[in-house]
């Protein structure tokens, strides 16, 4: 259900880059999710410590906002499958982080998995949206931040707040966010693009469902299965994502090709020797 939710996120927002700003199409979705999680967060402000806050302000921040700009501007030259099958690299990132700050041991399988990997994420932002072997897409370098911003969120949530039930972690988180993306929106003059262009209602509507959907209700979803299982687990859910962002690019008229597959590939063959090396 997770994939199919976030899987579906690439599409909306493609659908929303076709009448507004990247940054507007980011921010527009985290709003939609603050006020949607905004009385789960206001009722549970008391029971969070508050030592625990800078770690829900890391979920916000590289968990959801950054991520959702970051993914806006890169589709404004990146297919929507491409960019779902880019989002593989989550687990990958999460995996070096919890080596790197939190301390977890590494095996030679692991190390064969990231290079894999990798070398399929590279393969890939070489190939054109018409499956031709071009210049470097430097787009998909902003998908690889945001992954990694992802790794930094999915390590904190596992190790910093587990006391927490998950979705009083992703109301906290979207509330330290949520007025950002709302001031973001209304220093860009958002509403009066709905107010003046009803061209504008299609695109508002595929956000809207976004922001509750793909943020609000995939948030809370995720939270729950990196507390029940593991940082690098839960990120795999990313292995199902590309199956469904592939289908809703292909009913778009987007065509991948043998080489943006064999990318995927590439990604998954080092998801799995990962996972198959704790």
């Amino acid at each position: 259900m997770l994939a199919l939710i976030w899987g579906s996120s690439f599409i909306l927002i493609k659908k929303g880059l076709g009448h507004f700003q990247a940054g507007q199409v980011g921010a527009y979705r985290i709003a939609v999710a603050y006020v949607a999680l905004l009385p789960i967060a206001l009722r549970g402000l008391s029971s969070i410590p508050l030592d625990r806050w800078p770690f829900l302000a890391v979920s916000g921040f590289l968990g959801n906002l950054f991520p959702a700009w970051l993914f806006a501007i890169a589709q404004t030259k990146l297919d929507s499958s491409v960019t779902g099958i880019l989002n593989t690299l989550t687990p990958l990132f999460t995996f070096i982080i919890s080596l790197l700050f939190f301390g977890r041991p590494a095996r030679f399988t692991q190390v064969v998995g990231l290079g894999l990997g990798f070398f399929g994420a590279a393969g890939l932002s070489f190939v054109s949206a018409g499956g031709q072997i071009g210049t470097f897409n430097h787009y998909a370098l902003l998908i690889a931040l945001a992954t990694l911003c992802y790794g930094f969120s999915i390590n904190t949530i596992a190790s910093k707040l587990q006391a927490l039930p998950s979705v009083l972690i992703s109301a906290a988180g979207i509330f330290t966010v949520g007025p950002v993306a709302v001031a973001y929106l209304a220093a860009t003059g958002f509403h009066h693009q709905i107010a003046i262009s009803t061209a504008s209602w299609g695109a508002f509507g595929y956000l809207t469902l976004l922001g509750l959907m793909g943020t609000a209700v995939g948030l809370v979803m995720f939270n729950k299965l990196v507390k029940i299982s593991s940082p690098v687990f839960a990120s795999s859910v990313t292995y199902v994502i590309p199956l469904f962002a592939l289908g809703w690019g292909l009913l778009d008229g987007e065509q991948p090709t043998w080489l943006h597959l064999g990318g995927l590939t590439l990604i998954l063959a080092g998801v799995y020797a990962i996972n198959r090396g704790r």
